[in-house]
């Protein structure tokens, strides 16, 4: 594969990362600046057909990395915030509906529901009551006096949260170690300052093996930031 066949695959994956991801309206995000932060990284080793890269297909995969990094980024928010609410890091609320939560969180704009029985429930009461409403892309929940941005994930909790208040730090390209795992070296620069990291692997048999990944810190909670709801 050519390096300009792997840089426009580079450009393409991560324009189409910029309008999918909900991580900068999820949270006040920042990149990184030195700062002393636990990062982890949430992607995939996957092997694609060399030709879609070289002929210029890029969508035909880049759809499917975004997607799967989008979707992990809101459920990495959300296990973290289980492990800060185990730890008492703000409090869970007994709540029939999402209002339970405003006392706790000041400006709270955005709820959390898991992709489950439960949440599908909820969901499928607020249809009926007509209070879910599309906006682009977007869900929103009209509240007794506040609205909320509705944002699903696979993780196991539901949280109202202020996105304002709940921080994360992203680590462009240039600014993390390479992964562990054979590849074209010569390659990894074509990631530098892109939120998405890809790496390179060898080619064999018409397939190149690629690592994608976003790296992004544990986030933190601002006083009455967040609160997980026991619905």
């Amino acid at each position: 594969m050519e390096k300009a066949d792997a840089r426009g695959f580079v450009a393409d994956l991560n324009r189409t990362y910029g309008t999918k991801t909900e991580l900068k309206r999820l949270c006040s995000h920042g990149y990184y600046d030195g700062e002393n932060r636990d990062f982890f990284q949430i992607g995939r080793r996957v092997t694609v057909p060399t030709g879609l890269v070289e002929e210029g297909r890029y969508r035909y995969v880049s759809d499917g990395v975004v997607d799967a990094v989008c979707e992990g980024e809101k459920t990495f928010v959300a296990d973290r915030l289980d492990a800060v609410a185990d730890d008492g890091g703000f409090p869970t609320v007994e709540a029939e509906g999402v209002e339970e939560g405003r006392d706790a969180v000041e400006e709270g704009d955005t709820v959390l529901l898991p992709r489950d029985e439960g949440g599908d429930a909820k969901v499928s009461e607020w249809e009926d009551e007509g209070r879910l409403r599309s906006i682009g892309e977007d869900e929103y929940l009209d509240g007794d006096d506040e609205g909320y941005w509705l944002r699903r994930h696979d993780g196991g909790s539901a949280f109202v949260v202020a996105s304002e208040r709940v921080g994360v730090v992203q680590k462009k390209g240039g600014d993390t170690d390479p992964p562990d795992f054979s590849r074209v070296e010569a390659y990894d620069e074509i990631s530098d300052e892109m939120d998405v990291d890809v790496y390179f692997g060898d080619e064999e048999d018409g397939y190149v093996e690629l690592v994608y990944r976003v790296v992004v810190s544990e986030p933190v909670v601002d006083d009455s930031g967040a609160c997980r709801l026991s619905l």
